[in-house]
């Protein structure tokens, strides 16, 4: 610090700094070296600041739900992909419907059922040898993962009815969950990756790690696309994590607490398992949830968790450290 005091008496006596005789050499270096540093280390400063701030920023917000209404769900489907569709026919009312996958060995099957009974319209069966996962539809074809074999089957729905195309070698060795941007196939294994899959050609075009504040969230299962914003349940949880795709971080914690609980209460016969099963009407913009074996399919709507009626959480801690708790896979 010695140079610097000196170099300010030189410019306190009207000196130019390029001056030099007054300061040695090797005091010069020192100066020149100070007035570099000091500017950088404020600019760290500043970045870090800055950074620290953005981070802060990007702490996800908890929310709860709000029931809007109840349908019948079949509660022997173990589901695994879920999407809606309005079906129109020539000349004759739109019904309401979804796509759906379910799982287990010798139980898998896609098929097509009316929202408002819980009907099944038709449905295809997957091989014994195969576990049915998630499910997404692009234009006149649906795809369906299979879990452990990382087979894409594909398949096509032509006059309305549903078709095998084949089956295609997909790049994931563990499937999980599968959803779609309109263009390519969005999908997951167990880790924390998201992959952008190319449907022509089964390749996959990038990555994306999926973190909350940058901690990787893993087992992320069936996924929906709901207004540009990714929805993802969280295996074995009965939260929804929603993932800003620009940047692949959990924006919110959505907690679904409640509806399991309650659906056993009142089917105390049932084996209702886990939640899993997201799905949105655009036109509408309503959103669908269940899960496996659930004998009802619930349309929610998202709720900040203090307001009033959002009653399912009123006995549920709901911090954003408790959320981080009941939802982040250990």
């Amino acid at each position: 610090m010695g140079s610097v005091k000196k170099l300010k008496r030189v410019q306190n006596k009207g000196h130019n700094v390029g001056q030099m005789p007054l300061i040695s050499p090797f005091r010069r270096k020192e100066a020149v070296a100070v007035m570099v540093a000091v500017p950088l280390l404020w600019l760290l400063l500043m970045s870090f600041m800055h950074s620290a701030g953005r981070a802060k920023a990007e702490q996800p917000t908890v929310m709860g739900y709000a029931v809007v209404e109840s349908f019948p769900h079949d509660p022997l489907a173990f589901t695994q992909g879920l999407e809606f569709e309005q079906l129109c026919a020539n000349g004759q009312a739109c019904t309401d419907t979804l796509w759906e996958s379910t799982g287990l060995y010798g139980r898998s099957v896609v098929r097509q059922v009316e929202l408002q009974s819980g009907k099944v319209l038709q449905e295809q069966h997957l091989e014994r040898r195969q576990f049915g996962e998630g499910l997404t539809k692009i234009g006149s074809h649906v795809y369906s993962l299979t879990w452990r074999t990382g087979t894409i089957i594909k398949w096509e729905v032509k006059g309305g009815v549903l078709s095998k195309v084949g089956e295609l070698k997909g790049p994931l060795r563990d499937g999980w969950g599968l959803t779609t941007d309109g263009k390519l196939l969005l999908a997951t294994d167990s880790s924390a990756t998201l992959f952008y899959i190319d449907p022509d050609t089964m390749q996959v075009v990038r990555t994306q790690l999926i973190t909350d504040a940058g901690r990787p969230i893993r087992w992320l299962n069936e996924l929906e696309l709901i207004e540009g914003e990714l929805w993802a349940n969280v295996w074995m949880t009965e939260c929804i994590a929603r993932i800003d795709l620009q940047t692949g971080g959990v924006t919110h914690w959505m907690l679904l607490h409640g509806l399991k609980q309650g659906l056993r209460r009142s089917h105390p016969s049932l084996r209702t398992d886990v939640l899993n099963g997201i799905a949105y009407d655009r036109a509408k913009k309503r959103i669908f949830v269940t899960g496996k074996k659930w004998p009802v399919l619930f349309e929610i709507e998202p709720k900040m968790t203090h307001e009033p009626d959002n009653a399912a959480l009123r006995h549920v801690p709901h911090t954003l450290e408790h959320a981080r708790h009941r939802c982040i896979p250990k």
